[in-house]
């Protein structure tokens, strides 16, 4: 899978966590455009279908916008596929949710390092 496939398979993934939150049954580029630039994003159409299409890579301008505007952090973009779909996954939970999964996340790094010492 070649770099922009990968953007493109994360970017898709993106878009489908947000039309699920926002509950819509379409998002075409021109309205994410749109929504994007109204939230203080501006960009382009063109742009986001390249980034979508596997055709186009980002540069660092509009990784932050496309962090900012879908609230996933920059690593998002950089990490493997699995974290990266995990990550996304967070950026919909809310406090309780959040600290529910920070909980189980000591959980296991305590059961794990319990498992080294023995």
């Amino acid at each position: 899978m070649t770099a922009e496939e990968q953007l493109a398979d994360k970017f898709e993934r993106l878009i489908k966590d947000h039309m699920r939150r926002e509950k819509l049954s379409a998002l075409s580029m021109r309205e994410l455009a749109r929504r994007m630039t109204d939230a203080g994003y501006p960009i382009s159409h063109g742009t986001l279908t390249g980034i979508r299409n596997g055709r186009s890579t980002i540069d660092q301008r509009t990784m932050e916008s496309l962090c900012a505007f879908f609230g996933v952090p920059e690593s998002y973009f950089w990490l493997p596929r699995r974290q990266a779909l995990l990550l996304g996954r967070l950026a919909d939970l809310d406090d309780a949710d959040l600290a529910a999964v920070d909980q189980l996340i000591s959980d296991l790094h305590s059961r794990r390092t319990g498992r080294a010492q023995r």
